[in-house]
């Protein structure tokens, strides 16, 4: 497939993406966005309390850093881009945006001051900019209404009664917790017209909920439930597939059950959550319609009148059972002053749609006709049209009403039903049939014509004409980064710019660089020309992709060594560089534990002295006060991991963190090539000899390492001549020295494999990273530590096995390697749970030699002085950690002695 684009980028899109990339290897992927910035409902509807819920934004990154995906933000399909240009210009549309209409009662008093819609509160606390400036009245009364039993009505109660400070962390946004700070709202009843059984909770909200330390729970209809001794009288496999049993279990055990005369609390008593069950609203009223003299503005909301209902039949405990009105029975009037309705959201039909692409929209359900699989279909009126002229008959309209090369996804392809997992599959199988039809060479948007390239948003960007500017990925990084650098000043993750023209303005033109700090930029030099070999088809496939991604402190190296050195100032400029260019990274910090006497007397003394020449200046003026460390005694240790043992107490060092690697790698080579740097992946070095004259530099031997290019693989190495020749090539780096120098200087390569295991409990968790005490810096590694990624996922590892195929990545499974490892991992975190501990994966460290430890220098080399027949040749050996920490000083330290041989 040349071009696919998706309108929408939230999970139903991003996972498609995903799936279309990895199984349709020349698919070229453009992702439409009406807003500056992408996620959709992870952004912009899940909960700010609920941050692991958007851990999959890291997947989406990996995703949007592939070079065949290109994003294209603050531009409206159908608007901006008219849906007859966009198909001009690609092979296949797939339609991935979500609900955004709000779906009304119909009663009276729904335009009274203080009822709102659930998806107008939530995108006002997330900060979304259609809903900035909402205002909603929290400070008249103290009692809240949300009508709806789903999963979005508990979020809005949650939020609603939560303590502020624990919010203060989270990206809410700053209006919503000014204006949270000062709510009245003490009572919330979450109304909904059936029972627990036909509601749409999942037992996670719920239990979240009942278990809230500062909420009162109750439920002011327990005789809904059965009772636990009839809960439990059913087999545990059908309780378990039975949500609602699995929910009234939940009810029964841990709420709080009273009769509603008991629900009532007092004046200044704590705050409370009713979930009230067989009612509907059927008006909203405001005490201001009683004076005839009141404008509308004052008109406000006093109480909310429900109608009460009853099972149609006596299966209270089937989620289908159905409900009607009591008759004569009168309404009930519940005093509030805040309601929401969440009863669901709808999508809308995009411009032109059925008219410029045929496809059909139930305006009803708000979705797209499909096939169930996501091929659209056509509209009724083009079914019937077609019919009346006999392009089509009643007995083949399931075929031929497809629309070709048009798909659908997500919310407007089923509905707003499930969560972002149910997304996730949906996507997957909508991707599955693009990419079944392109295989089966099914027509697309340009019948069977698939030779006649697409170029997409390219194209379609010079013909289009927009006066409003797009946002690149790039540019969403730049906000991304605006947002995370306010958020610091807050002490939290990140601070939402909530306002389109703010979103615009940090795009185009954020910068954090601190005055006199600058970052060098090979560009600066127009007499320069890189070339960067790389014998894999991505950057950063070996080492720096299969390690504990930790930006080290520079604990372990020693006084005056060029580990040191860098480490330090490689430690500075990569905070401050992922900071920039909004790679995500976390100041974690790690706890270094001490189990005995010996080890503590280490800590105490061997790195605290250490640490003691470093801030004072002794690794240079500019290292001063950069290896901050404490020390803690076991109590205190308890206090601030209370799951992690240390009976002799643990050294705190409060600079290091973790990083995703893979942005990091992708932001430098994104830099390398804007500077005017050439990358050429897939390029295997086969000979290296000094170019012809001798003192004239190199010339490199390099062909295609694409083995299933036959064509490619059989042809001869092409030959690139260079001034200056740099060996980094990580495992292969030894070797390929080794081919170039006499053999007096060659080194015996060494492999260390270390094996990481992965962790599936929830517990117990640190929120720091745990390494044992290390026996010595002769140690090969720093032993089986706990280290976790970004999404607070916990693993441990690396140990150290010595191979020597620099390809063996296959797990070593000796159940005694295994045990050694869990007995380590136990010495430092006793309550972790072995059956969770599982084999993950493994990396492979290049090292001088097996004797080579943690405190081995760096071999960095200008290995022509005092040699010409190697000169003009550095060499980078045994690249290992802290090689991760320490890349952008080592890149310095490299173009300095570079240029010293110009």
């Amino acid at each position: 497939m040349s071009t696919l684009g998706i309108i929408g980028s939230g999970p139903a899109g991003f996972y498609a993406a995903l799936r279309v990339l990895k199984n349709l290897g020349n698919a070229q992927v453009d992702m439409y966005e009406q807003l500056p910035v992408p996620y959709g409902l992870v952004r912009f509807g899940v909960a700010p309390d609920h941050p692991e819920v958007k851990n999959c934004q890291d997947r989406f990154e990996q995703v949007a850093s592939s070079p065949r995906f290109q994003f294209i933000g603050n531009t409206k399909i159908g608007e901006d881009v008219p849906l007859s240009l966009l198909r001009k210009h690609y092979d296949a549309l797939l339609f991935a945006y979500g609900a955004s209409q709000d779906r009304l009662l119909g009663i009276p008093g729904e335009d009274l001051k203080g009822v709102y819609s659930a998806r107008q509160f939530v995108g006002w606390y997330n900060g979304l900019p259609e809903f900035a400036g909402l205002k909603p009245v929290l400070d008249s009364g103290d009692h809240a209404v949300v009508i709806g039993h789903g999963n979005v009505a508990i979020d809005v109660a949650r939020i609603l009664l939560s303590d502020v400070d624990s919010l203060r962390k989270t990206d809410i946004s700053e209006e919503a917790l000014d204006a949270l700070s000062s709510s009245k709202i003490r009572r919330v009843t979450i109304a909904g017209r059936r029972g627990p059984f036909q509601s749409s909770f999942t037992v996670a909200e719920v239990r979240e909920l009942v278990n809230m330390a500062s909420i009162d729970f109750r439920m002011e209809n327990p005789e809904l439930l059965p009772s636990y001794a009839y809960i439990r009288s059913i087999d545990r496999v059908n309780r378990i597939r039975h949500r609602g049993m699995r929910l009234a279990e939940l009810l029964v055990k841990q709420a709080s059950i009273k009769s509603p005369e008991q629900s009532k609390p007092e004046s200044g008593t704590r705050k409370s959550i009713s979930l009230k069950s067989l009612v509907s609203p059927i008006a909203f009223e405001s005490d201001e319609d009683l004076d005839r003299t009141a404008g509308p503005e004052s008109r406000k909301l006093s109480r909310v009148l429900f109608q009460e209902n009853r099972f149609k039949d006596n299966h209270t405990y089937s989620h289908q059972n159905k409900v009607e009105p009591i008759p004569d029975k009168p309404p009930i009037a519940v005093p509030a002053t805040l309601a929401f309705r969440s009863i669901g959201y709808k999508a809308v039909s995009v411009p032109g749609l059925r008219q410029e692409l045929g496809i059909g929209f139930d305006e009803g359900k708000g979705t797209m006709m499909n096939d169930g699989a996501g091929r659209a279909f056509s509209s009724p009126e083009t079914i019937e049209a077609s019919a009346a002229v006999g392009k089509t008959s009643r007995r083949r309209q399931s075929k031929t009403n497809v629309i070709p090369g048009c798909y659908c996804t997500g919310w407007v392809k089923s509905g707003p039903t499930g969560v972002i997992v149910t997304t996730m599959h949906d996507a997957f199988e909508a991707a599955d049939a693009i990419v079944k039809d392109w295989e089966m060479r099914n027509p697309f948007l340009h019948g069977t014509d698939t030779d006649s390239p697409r170029h997409g948003w390219d194209a379609l960007r010079e013909e289009a004409g927009l006066d409003r500017p797009w946002v690149s990925w790039d540019a969403w990084r730049r906000i991304d980064a605006t947002e995370k650098y306010r958020g610091q000043a807050a002490g939290k993750e990140r601070s939402k710019i909530t306002d389109l023209k703010g979103m615009l303005e940090a795009g185009r033109f954020y910068d954090t660089k601190p005055p006199g700090q600058e970052v060098s930029n090979p560009k600066s030099d127009p007499s320069n020309s890189v070339l960067l070999l790389e014998r894999h088809p991505h950057p950063g496939t070996e080492t720096s992709s299969r390690n504990s991604e930790v930006i080290h402190a520079g604990l372990y190296y020693g006084p005056n060594t060029l580990k040191t050195k860098l480490c330090l100032r490689g430690k500075r400029m990569l905070y401050h560089y992922c900071e920039q260019k909004g790679v995500m990274l976390s100041r974690c910090g790690k706890l270094v534990v001490a189990q005995s006497a010996e080890q503590k007397d280490y800590l105490k003394t061997k790195l605290f002295n250490f640490a003691d020449h470093v801030n004072a200046g002794g690794e240079g003026e500019e290292e001063k006060g950069n290896l901050p460390l404490e020390w803690h005694e076991p109590a205190e240790v308890g206090r601030m991991e209370p799951d992690v043992r240390a009976e002799f107490g643990a050294l705190e060092s409060t600079s290091t963190g973790i990083i995703d690697s893979h942005g990091f790698m992708v932001a430098l080579l994104g830099d390398f090539e804007d500077a005017g740097g050439t990358s050429a992946f897939a390029s295997a070095v086969t000979k290296i000899e000094r170019a012809e004259g001798g003192d004239n530099g190199w010339r490199i031997f390099a062909r295609s390492s694409q083995a299933e290019d036959d064509k490619q693989s059989d042809a001869d190495p092409v030959p690139i001549t260079t001034n200056i020749l740099i060996n980094s090539a990580g495992l292969a780096a030894i070797p390929l020295s080794n081919s170039i120098l006499p053999q007096p200087r060659h080194i015996q390569p060494a492999y260390a494999k270390g094996t990481y295991y992965s962790y599936s409990a929830s517990q117990p968790h640190t929120s720091r990273l745990i390494y044992p005490a290390p026996s010595s810096s002769a140690a090969p590694g720093l032993g089986t530590h706990l280290t976790m990624d970004l999404t607070g996922r916990v693993r441990f590892g690396p140990d150290v096995e010595w191979i020597d195929d620099p390809s063996d990545l296959a797990p070593n499974k000796d159940p005694g390697k295994y045990h050694a490892a869990v007995e380590e991992i136990k010495s430092y975190l006793p309550n972790v749970k072995e059956d969770c501990i599982d084999i993950d994966y493994c990396g492979i460290r290049p090292k001088l030699g097996r004797n080579a430890g943690v405190g081995t220098d760096f071999y960095i080399k200008d290995e022509g002085r005092g040699h010409d027949d190697t000169k003009d040749f550095i060499n980078l050996l045994g690249m290992e950690s802290p090689g991760l920490t320490s890349s952008l000083a080592i890149g310095d330290y490299v173009r300095n002695m570079a240029q010293k041989n110009r």
